[in-house]
């Protein structure tokens, strides 16, 4: 008799990739999550297209795993998004439950699914997308800085790309901890031919992901629009603006119909300490935390169970945010199902510190640690491994009381 087995799928968020040179979006998290028995799935996203495209993307690739075996009749699919990638799952369930098709894979597909986890979700929005989705902004984001990384990347070429990554390095080597700088110029030095052909592969393979990384991204910036709080400004299917609407309704009772648990985790990071922002990470706390939306600044503060502490709660107020996202936004779908942790954007994807000078010595190159975010917050080794063990919990757990019930 075939044994019942549990799929994990981590879908990323905004500029989603799986590997893009040194940077792993999910860093640390499958040794976790297979120790817990649970068989991993990356999906690679695409970087900055809308969520209904990334949606229908995630549902495309899901249908040919199952195809090819790889999810079978019986398994259990649990579903964990970061940010705009929550919203991509939940894109990605209406999707399905909407099709009229009743056919195999896509009806398969939904009956499989027994949970979806979200972290740092902007289930509302976030006022960072308020401030810099505006038409002058997003041209620039285009064609002055993703245009010209283009541009130059593509002139370059492998060799021109992967000099100008190692000049970087020594030019820019700090005794300070490594950070989102540092991982976009191992990136660029990665994709260096050397005289081994094992090696000399995988730096072109590198090369050109770096460059359909680009090229999609400057294409296409519609989750932009998808991300703002305000849905007026734009025409957006997202489901950060599905609030009232009939979607929202459809939504629940989808969820209850084929007994799909959920929650999210809500992620706060520690104000800057500066007057001013002295670096990327302070400014965009600075921009996240303005009155902007008035549908976020509205909101009511809220206290919410702490996750590593769940006799415990945390007051949380319209300001406050992860460095990226209002954490007041990714509370859903009520306070019950939402719990906070003490961390920036980055932390819960692995990116959460810098190893040591000897540590970084016996990484591998395509596969290195960074504190992307720099925020200072008190997340560490002990809370990364206490969050995914959770998650794996949750989807153990609820798994295993679903296929009780449909057995009774």
């Amino acid at each position: 008799m075939k044994s019942q087995r549990s799929h994990i799928v981590l879908v990323p968020g905004f500029g989603g990739f799986d590997v893009l040179g040194s940077l792993r979006y999910y860093h640390g998290v499958t040794e976790v999550l297979r120790a817990a028995g649970l068989v991993v799935h990356y999906f690679p996203n695409l970087p900055l297209a809308s969520v209904d495209t990334r949606a229908r993307a995630l549902r495309e690739w899901l249908i040919e795993l199952q195809r090819r075996g790889i999810f079978e009749d019986g398994d259990d699919l649990h579903l964990v998004g970061h940010s705009t990638g929550g919203l991509d799952l939940r894109m990605l369930l209406h999707d399905l439950a909407a099709d009229p098709r009743d056919d195999g894979p896509r009806r398969g597909l939904l009956d499989a699914v027994r949970t979806a986890q979200f972290l740092s979700t902007p289930h509302c929005g976030t006022n960072l997308a308020f401030w810099t989705n505006g038409w002058l902004t997003r041209f620039l984001f285009a064609h002055a800085i993703l245009g010209t990384s283009y541009g130059t990347t593509r002139a370059l070429g492998e060799q021109g790309l992967g000099r100008y990554g190692q000049l970087l390095r020594r030019v820019l080597r700090s005794d300070e901890e490594p950070d989102w700088i540092d991982a976009i110029v191992d990136t660029m030095a990665l994709c260096y031919p050397c005289d081994d052909p094992l090696k000399r592969a995988r730096a072109r393979a590198s090369y050109f992901d770096l460059l359909k990384w680009l090229r999609n991204a400057m294409r296409d910036q519609s989750v932009m629009g998808d991300l703002d709080p305000e849905p007026g400004k734009v025409v957006s299917t997202s489901p950060a603006h599905w609030e009232g609407r009939s979607e929202a309704k459809d939504e629940q009772v989808l969820f209850a119909k084929h007994e799909i648990r959920v929650r999210s985790i809500v992620t706060v990071a520690p104000p800057p300490s500066g007057a001013l922002p002295r670096n990327v990470y302070e400014l965009c706390y600075a921009l996240t935390s303005l009155d902007g939306s008035n549908r976020i600044a509205s909101r009511a503060s809220v206290r919410i169970p702490k996750l590593f502490e769940p006799n415990e709660t945390m007051l949380l107020r319209p300001s406050d945010n992860d460095g990226i996202v209002n954490s007041i936004s990714m509370i859903w779908p009520y306070e019950e199902a939402s719990f906070a942790v003490e961390g920036d954007h980055g932390d819960v994807m692995g990116h959460f510190r810098s190893p040591s000078a000897d540590e970084r010595k016996h990484e591998r190159e395509d596969d290195r640690t960074y504190d992307l975010f720099q925020s200072g917050s008190c997340f560490d080794e002990a809370s990364f491994r206490t969050l995914w063990n959770g998650i794996a919990l949750f989807a153990r757990e609820c798994g295993q009381s679903g296929a009780a019930l449909r057995a009774a």
